[in-house]
């Protein structure tokens, strides 16, 4: 048998994007943590223009890459929220459409079953109607004879 592959959906897909974010800011957060310590390893052994370098790779890392990936963490959520809320509100949609759905079923039963009725009845008003114009008939003949 072959196997089903699972839907994965919006939210989903927005969470594992949420989630690689994450763990790209822990890992800028330990390379711009090791360069500090790094810088002051140079600076203790009188290094200072290797320490300045390191410096300059550490407040980029904190402040240019660090600030780009919030503001990616932070839209990412803004649309998991998002999707989380347009989710919720087409659930509780479906629920009461649900139970519309079901009243204009039954109403529609109801609508077939009093017009199978009222056909019946017309049938059998057309078969009455019928049977009376052929005993009129043959009364006639009788009376009259055939001409």
């Amino acid at each position: 048998m072959a196997k089903k592959e699972a839907l994965k959906g919006l939210i989903e897909e927005k969470q594992g994007e949420l989630s690689a974010i994450l763990d790209q800011q822990a890992e800028n957060v330990r390379q711009y943590k090791a360069l500090w310590e790094e810088r002051n390893t140079c600076l203790e052994d009188g290094h200072t223009l290797k320490a300045h370098e390191l410096e300059g790779k550490y407040y980029h890392l904190r402040d240019v890459v660090g600030k780009q990936l919030d503001k990616k963490r932070i839209e990412l959520d803004n649309e998991v929220e998002e999707l989380q809320a347009e989710a919720y509100r087409l659930k509780n949609k479906l629920k009461v459409d649900t139970g519309i759905l079901d009243r204009q079923q039954q109403d529609l039963q109801k609508l077939k079953k009093e017009y199978q009725d009222k056909l019946a009845e017309q049938q059998q008003a057309i078969s009455n109607t019928e049977f009376i114009l052929e005993e009129a008939e043959k009364r006639i003949l009788e009376l009259e004879g055939a001409n």
